[in-house]
């Protein structure tokens, strides 16, 4: 068990820095961050524009974090909001033109890591990991879920 724990956390922290990285350097060239790339993507793949409270459930990030990253992506004029819906904290975020200049590039850019880094995976091989990830990511929610009551 301990040759398992060691590998599995160090084997997800080196995927998750090489991530981190892949996204740092491509925003470092916008002055954003790696979090920038992921609200980018999802509000390019929802054209119609998703609220802060989506953009987050979507990415899996703090709420705090996503706040940030809106509010600088706001001052670049990457985003803007969508406020003929009603309350600003409800309105849609939407991509402006160079938001979905900059968004497309890096769909592309995804698109071609993931083809990338799956090389030499089968369909088969690819769903067997989706679904092994996320039965260790549901067990490990339940896991701290127990330790937290």
């Amino acid at each position: 068990m301990v040759e398992t724990f060691e590998y599995f956390t160090k084997e997800i922290t080196s995927i998750y820095r090489s991530i981190q990285r892949i996204k740092e350097f491509e925003m470092g060239k916008f002055g954003l961050k790696g979090i920038h790339v992921t609200c980018l993507y999802f509000l390019y793949r929802y054209p119609q524009g998703l609220t802060s409270a989506k953009l987050t459930q979507l990415t899996g990030e703090d709420k705090g974090a996503i706040s940030r990253a809106i509010s600088l992506l706001k001052d670049k004029n990457f985003v803007k909001q969508d406020i003929k819906q009603g309350k600003n904290y409800r309105a849609n975020i939407i991509l402006t033109e160079s938001g979905i200049q900059i968004a497309k590039a890096q769909s592309e850019k995804i698109d071609s890591a993931v083809l990338a880094v799956t090389d030499g995976l089968s369909c088969q091989d690819r769903q067997v990991f989706k679904s092994v990830l996320s039965q260790l990511q549901d067990n490990l929610k339940a896991y701290e879920k127990n330790l937290i009551e």
